[in-house]
């Protein structure tokens, strides 16, 4: 097994046998359900730095539609360095990406959205500040429903407005993190996928992480996802699953990321450890505490029931499983990825599947989810 930093370059051994094993069991369990949850789906996991659990099962493409008629076509295994569309696990890396940017130019979340995207500053929508996009407390709708691939797509994106006072509620916003990554352009002057590459990405040694595969990497193993009839793109595979993301060009603060368990697993190490990456300093102790602490006030309307960081969730026992006693945090993605840690503690780990392959009507991962968190949770060093 690999040791994290150093970019994966040193090896030793850390498994304990019989969780690797019930996390095996776990996924081929439900790989060949009577409805197969997914085609494939890696499990990835850490302890203080080391990988202690690494489980693949399937290939990357099962059906040519959403009649699961079976694929005739090239598929590859999945491995650990399979591209997955990680869906709202981007919002992990927009929030951090929006953070350094604020960071950099001497600002804080508190500073209003307006400054940097004036559309913002309409009457409905002028005292919304960073920090509301950041933790769904903006007023925003959950999703974007005008999203049409079309050259006038991102002007009808800009007139949205909140439906909501700004901070008065607590509602999970696709809308909010798409004006997170405008605002993240503003402040950098660079388009978002170029400004985490340059703050994010490369100083962890991402080098396979980013948006828009298909433009990028011919050849490269990415998971199909959905095959959509409407809107009519039919088997979706390398490019976007996200219909609001996909109507932006495929680079959204919402989602639009493509990454593999190995990788998201060193981001995941990145939060564990306070920002640091191989001894340096990729996040400021602000913004590392800004990324995984709560910031929700206890009487804001409609409480989710966990704690909400800017970007991730805050002991979420709907799918961490266990781990949610520890106060980790992280995100679930809708193509059926997840990511947890523990600021300042033992663990993380990567779930990476396409349950939407071939279609969104399959498997509600979250008891999946929980029950391979739990096992990961029980592993111990082996004497």
């Amino acid at each position: 097994m690999e040791v994290l930093w150093g970019f994966f370059s040193e090896r030793r051994v850390l498994c304990n046998h019989e969780v690797m094993t019930r996390v095996r069991d776990l996924l081929l369990t439900a790989h060949h359900g009577v409805v197969p949850a997914f085609a494939g789906a890696v499990v990835m996991a850490a302890e203080s730095g080391v990988v202690t659990t690494q489980e693949c099962v399937g290939e990357t493409i099962a059906w040519a539609d959403d009649a699961r008629t079976p694929w005739s076509g090239e598929s590859d295994p999945v491995t650990v360095d399979t591209l997955f569309d990680v869906a709202s696990l981007t919002k992990l890396f927009t929030a951090a990406a929006v953070l350094i940017a604020l960071d950099h130019s001497n600002e804080r979340p508190d500073a209003p959205a307006h400054r940097f995207v004036p559309e913002l500053g309409a009457a409905a929508a002028r005292d919304i500040t960073v920090a509301h996009l950041l933790t769904h407390t903006a007023g925003f709708a959950a999703e974007w429903r005008d999203a049409a691939p079309d050259a006038a797509s991102a002007d009808r994106f800009r007139a949205t407005r909140p439906q909501f006072s700004p901070g008065s509620t607590h509602l999970y916003s696709c809308v909010g993190y798409i004006w997170a990554g405008f605002i993240a352009e503003s402040i950098t002057g660079e388009r978002l996928d170029e400004s985490m590459q340059r703050a994010i990405f490369e100083p962890l040694g991402m080098t396979r992480t980013g948006f828009t595969p298909s433009a990028r990497a011919v050849g490269e193993p990415i998971a199909a996802t959905e095959f959509q009839r409407s809107p009519a793109r039919g088997l979706v595979h390398g490019h976007v699953h996200d219909e609001a993301s996909w109507a932006l060009g495929g680079i959204a603060g919402n989602a639009g990321l493509f990454s593999s368990a190995r990788e998201l697993l060193t981001f995941a190490e990145l939060l564990r450890n306070g920002g640091l990456h191989d001894g340096y300093t990729i996040l400021a102790p602000w913004v590392h505490s800004m990324l995984s602490t709560d910031q929700l006030p206890a009487t804001i309307a409609n409480h989710p029931g966990y704690g909400q960081a800017m970007g991730a969730r805050v002991g979420d026992r709907s799918w961490m499983g266990t781990f949610a006693n520890s106060g980790a945090i992280g995100h679930t993605g809708f193509t059926g990825t997840s990511l947890l840690t523990q600021p300042d503690g033992d663990r993380s780990v990567v779930f990476l599947s396409n349950r939407v392959h071939p279609s969104r009507d399959g498997t509600d991962l979250r008891v999946l989810r929980a029950t391979i968190a739990d096992a990961i949770a029980h592993t111990e060093e082996p004497e």
